[in-house]
């Protein structure tokens, strides 16, 4: 079942609606929050216990909402980055030493392929060749 063009308009044009009507409703929720005294519970009775119970901002407000967020993975720092090594061994120029490169590369521009090599690299070349 395909959609005419004039349908897909509508369709996207009502979920835009719909996005900027509940962004809309989260800002107001958001400026609400912001503007809550935060002294606005009662003094306890002279003989109370004191136990402060109620929270000193709410957890949105503390990260700016990132603080919600838990953190799974680490960072890590891969280098060479995965296919790095490829990338620098299928370069033009590595490419054209050989009879079989010349031949890949002729048969992608024959094709009409946009890129035909990988580019070359600044970084330290594939291993057999000097720096």
């Amino acid at each position: 079942m395909s959609l005419s063009l004039t349908s897909k308009c509508n369709m996207f044009r009502r979920l835009g609606d719909v996005t900027l009507h509940r962004t809309r409703q989260l800002h107001q929720l958001a400026a609400q929050l912001t503007s809550i005294p935060q002294n606005n519970m009662p003094a306890p009775a002279p003989g109370a216990p004191l136990l402060d119970c109620a929270p000193s901002a709410t957890p949105a407000l503390i990260g700016g909402g990132w603080s919600l967020l838990s953190v799974r993975h680490k960072v890590r720092n891969y280098f060479p980055k995965p296919r790095e090594h490829k990338r620098l061994k299928f370069t033009w120029e590595e490419r054209i030493k050989t009879e079989g490169g010349r031949s890949i590369l002729m048969r992608r521009i024959l094709k009409g392929k946009y890129f035909i090599a990988h580019p070359p690299s600044m970084l330290p070349h594939w291993p057999h060749r000097e720096y």
